[in-house]
């Protein structure tokens, strides 16, 4: 367990005025994606009378349609001449439902330094716990409302789809290390979407180092059966270089073709505190050697290993109940964050921890001071700064 470096003791806060504030200092602009309005089914339109058949119909205007009787005076009653219309209706074009371009992956998944900024999506929804019960049907919306925010794309399934294709495997990395960790709940609703996007669940597979850590933290392992697949490593393979200390990679980041990272929010004596880049210390064999100098370079080290850098597709930031003060006491945040830049998604992450000890009257810097291993992922080409990082808000509930 990480107990507080601070000594003043937390004051209670999880109401959503304490939320509120605690992205307060969050210094991007806000930008809610508008979802594009479907164009209703035409209306149906009576059988017109012969004087009233546009000019490209046939030759003979009491011509009666193939499914009709031959003769005329069997046509329903409904079908009189007082109610068909008096002007000929205009047909829609063949285009008048547009389906808005959805922009390639590629496109998608680009951030700072490629491209010229990166976005983070912060979802708050107060409905979403009160405490150790998650509601399922609230992160299903606010998974939603998140990806659209951050991808622009207004349909979310579509959205879904276009980050992930049916064939592939995908690899959720959650945090199963202390109490309060990756919520199962988060978890398996992210898979839940996979699905609905059109992978099979068993090409979904929730990992972290062990399976006893998984199990205690409510998973359902299945290593191999029928559904969403969870478990920890059954190999550490391919031996790697980070920062000068020998690593070897989970078995299940080798084999997938993406990796999705879920990480919880908490605080850390070393780091300052512990979200998306530190999450795959439970992705390489031996993260104990890891902590030297608060971490660094060691957390930008590991993200940038090919086998994360390439194959991460999202980050789901897993707020809905954070640890400002140690690893077995949790805040209720209600908010999840999400964004393709684990460098801008721990800006942002840093902002709602420190923002939340603040409401709590607390001191922060220690979080602040330890945390500078973000100041080299941003030197190493990783991801955004500050200035180069947009956060769009939205609050649901």
């Amino acid at each position: 367990m990480q107990e507080d470096p601070a000594t003043a003791a937390p004051t209670a806060a999880s109401s959503a005025t304490a939320a509120d504030t605690a992205t307060a200092t969050a210094t991007a602009t806000v930008a809610n994606m508008a979802t594009p309005t479907t164009v209703p089914p035409a209306t149906a339109t009576p059988v017109p009378t012969a004087t009233q058949v546009p000019a490209t119909a046939t030759a003979t205007p009491t011509a009666v349609p193939a499914a009709a009787t031959a003769t005329p005076t069997e046509v329903p009653a409904a079908a009189t001449a007082t109610e068909v219309p008096t002007a000929t209706p205009t047909p829609l074009p063949p285009t008048a439902t547009p389906v808005a371009a959805v922009p390639a992956r590629d496109d998608l998944l680009a951030h700072y330094p490629q491209a010229g900024q990166s976005v983070v999506s912060l979802i708050q929804h107060d409905g979403a716990s009160s405490g150790e019960e998650i509601q399922r049907a609230v992160v299903l919306q606010m998974l939603d409302a998140a990806l659209v925010e951050l991808t622009g794309i207004g349909d979310a399934l579509a959205a879904w789809r276009a980050l992930f294709d049916p064939g592939e495997t995908v690899g959720i990395k959650v945090n199963t290390i202390s109490r309060y960790t990756t919520s199962p709940v988060v978890a398996y609703a992210v898979a839940q979407r996979l699905q609905d996007a059109g992978l099979a669940a068993e090409q979904i597979v929730l990992f972290d180092r062990t399976e006893w850590e998984l199990r205690g933290q409510g998973y359902t392992l299945n290593p191999d059966g029928p559904g969403v697949r969870c478990r920890g490593a059954q190999s550490w393979e391919s031996t790697v270089d980070v920062a000068g200390v020998t690593q070897r990679i989970h078995d299940v980041a080798l084999g997938c073709d993406a990796l999705i990272n879920i990480p919880a929010l908490k605080q850390h004596g070393d780091s300052g505190f512990t979200s998306a880049m530190k999450n795959h210390y439970g992705t390489v064999s031996d993260p104990g050697q890891l902590h030297g100098n608060n971490c660094d370079p060691y957390i930008p080290a590991v993200n940038a290993l090919p086998v994360i850098r390439e194959k991460t597709r999202l980050i789901v930031g897993d707020f809905i109940r954070i640890c400002p003060y140690d690893w077995n006491r949790m805040s209720v945040e209600n908010k999840i964050a999400m964004s393709f830049d684990p460098v801008a998604h721990d800006i942002v992450a840093r902002q709602v921890l420190v923002g939340r000890r603040e409401a709590d009257g607390q001191s922060a810097g220690y979080i602040e001071g330890r945390s500078h291993y973000i100041d080299t992922a941003i030197a190493q080409g990783l991801g955004a700064d500050a200035a180069h990082l947009t956060l769009r808000e939205k609050r649901l509930g």
